[in-house]
């Protein structure tokens, strides 16, 4: 279930209403409602502008991210009934859809698998943005971003798990080395 648990103080609060992917809204749910996906996935704004977003994972855990302010004006400006992301016949969009679009776009770029092998698709994005993060590089930091701060912005419950985008490269221990002072 995608679900913003949070509005801002100024902000009146709806209930916690959802719609399940498979069922049309009706009047007694909340117009800041709108499902996004398969069943079980359910994106639910309180109040106007939502800062978190909530989604249940396949292994049935919950993962609360912040949004983004150009995510959450986005939906916001979406329409209030119907799936959020939809398909050409305006439908939800199936996942597997959202997958071979971004792998699409991806190979009309030129961007083939990832280093491991991996197919790009959406998880490659996000991989590269915890990377980018840790690292500090291209366009989602200048710096780089203290490891506990990523895993929570990834929704991960596990810092190990955020680790995985950390480990250094060759090049990083040989900079490291490079740059130990010594006395002469």
């Amino acid at each position: 279930m995608f679900r913003s648990p949070r509005a801002p103080a100024d902000r009146a609060h709806t209930s916690g209403n959802t719609i399940p992917a498979g069922a049309e809204p009706t009047s007694a749910t909340s117009g800041n409602t709108a499902r996004l996906g398969r069943p079980r996935r359910t994106l639910d704004l309180p109040g106007d502008l939502a800062d978190e977003l909530t989604a249940s994972t396949d292994l049935g855990k919950d993962r609360t991210v912040p949004l983004h302010t150009q995510a959450r004006a986005s939906i916001s400006a979406a329409p209030p009934r119907g799936p959020l992301v939809r398909n050409r016949g305006g439908g939800a969009l199936p996942t597997r859809a959202a997958n071979t679009i971004v792998s699409a776009l991806g190979a009309a770029a030129g961007i083939g698998p990832a280093d491991d092998g991996e197919p790009f698709g959406p998880h490659v994005l996000r991989r590269t943005f915890g990377t980018d993060l840790v690292r500090g590089r291209g366009e989602a930091a200048a710096a780089p971003v203290d490891v506990v701060l990523v895993a929570e912005l990834m929704g991960h419950t596990h810092l190990n798990t955020t680790r995985r985008y950390a480990l250094p490269t060759d090049a990083d221990k040989t900079r490291a080395l490079a740059g130990l002072t010594t006395d002469r």
